[in-house]
């Protein structure tokens, strides 16, 4: 892609700092396409001389696009463009769903596949008896070959009868059984990575990672899955687009009420 370095320029009479604005122009440059995934950026010292900032100026930019996940550094490499998966919380997909959409690899590592009594938590998020046996599963979620994510989900067995039903795509195999999901609850929060979600997701123990939980359901309104995701803050970005609805017309005795004059 032809990228215009002009379009990164700074405004000098802005009261925005310099950083902040080189930041943000190449943030939006990335989002732009301007540069591949993983592919290198210029360097500190080539933006700066092209652009007529300090060093200063570009180390800092350059630090807030790290902190913000949108490029990262190799020791004695140079700052290259994050690979980020974008997961639009306004579609009810599968992870299958989500990467095949985009042609990319993505596979599901079994850790387990049993038949158990639910937890606490489970009885509540699936609204069943506590004597209800659930499908519990968990897998670790590999795209590009890269580990994204630690996942479980719970199936009560009155939607699924065995594990075996179960095939790659949990979602597929709702539908191979005629069960079609219709709507969900999700509920995203930061947390810290324990040492067991830290060794599924390959990341260091107490590395940020965004805690998904989802609970999903049919038309009529039976509640089918919980599931519970813990994503790699640096892979991970959730999306959701949002719509201001006109304002409602002011009823006439109202809007009226401030310009009647008293006798």
């Amino acid at each position: 892609m032809r990228r215009n370095y002009d379009a990164l320029r700074i405004d000098r009479d802005s009261d925005t700092p310099m950083c902040v604005q080189l930041a943000v122009n190449i943030g939006k440059a990335i989002r732009d396409g301007w540069w591949s995934e993983d592919e290198a950026l210029p360097s500190e010292r080539m933006l700066s001389g092209w652009l007529k900032v300090s060093r200063v100026t570009t180390r800092r930019a350059f630090d807030q696009l790290v902190a913000e996940g949108l490029i990262y550094r190799v020791k004695g490499s140079g700052s290259y463009v994050s690979k980020r998966y974008e997961h639009s919380l306004g579609a009810l997909q599968g992870f299958s769903e989500v990467f095949a959409a985009r042609g990319q690899q993505s596979k599901s590592i079994w850790l387990e596949k049993i038949i158990d009594l639910p937890t606490a938590d489970e009885v509540l998020n699936l609204s069943i008896p506590v004597h209800q046996k659930v499908i519990r599963i968990k897998r670790q979620r590999v795209v590009d070959g890269q580990p994204i994510s630690y996942e479980i989900n719970v199936i009560p067995t009155s939607v699924l009868s065995s594990p075996d039903l179960i095939g790659q795509s949990l979602y597929r195999s709702l539908a191979d059984a005629n069960i079609v999901l219709f709507k969900a609850r999700q509920h995203i929060v930061a947390m810290n990575a324990t040492e067991l979600i830290a060794k599924y997701c390959k990341i260091p123990v107490g590395q940020a990672v965004l805690h998904v939980t989802r609970v999903s359901y049919d038309a009529q309104g039976r509640t089918i899955e919980y599931s519970t995701t813990y994503c790699r803050s640096d892979f991970y970005d959730f999306s959701i687009e949002i719509y201001r609805q006109p304002s409602l017309p002011v009823p006439e005795a109202i809007s009226h009420s401030h310009t009647r004059k008293h006798s």
